[in-house]
């Protein structure tokens, strides 16, 4: 997921557009936003490497075949059948 990093990297007359068409008040939002966020946190040496480089990773859907749970099948993380996963949170009382 990539979101805004800086101010500088939307335009004002896109501020003005969203607020004028969508009635998004980006600064209200922010407002609200530093009531709950600490935005003094120091950021993790490995994130935004996109800022770095230039580059980032982009994912591209893929239709695959699946089998639904109750379906002869199904698999939890292509590896164990569901219905034991659920069987076995239930006997746990994870479910």
């Amino acid at each position: 997921m990539m979101s805004l990093t800086s101010d500088s990297e939307l335009s004002p007359s896109v501020v003005a557009s969203l607020k004028e068409h969508e009635g998004t008040d980006i600064e209200h939002k922010r407002q609200l936003r530093s009531s709950y966020l600490d935005l003094k946190y120091e950021k993790h040496e490995g994130s935004d490497q996109w800022e770095k480089s230039g580059k980032g990773i982009r994912l591209e859907p893929v239709e695959v075949e699946y089998g639904k749970p109750g379906e002869e099948g199904a698999v939890w993380k292509g590896k164990e059948k569901l219905e034991d996963v659920l069987q076995g949170n239930q006997r746990n009382g994870k479910a």
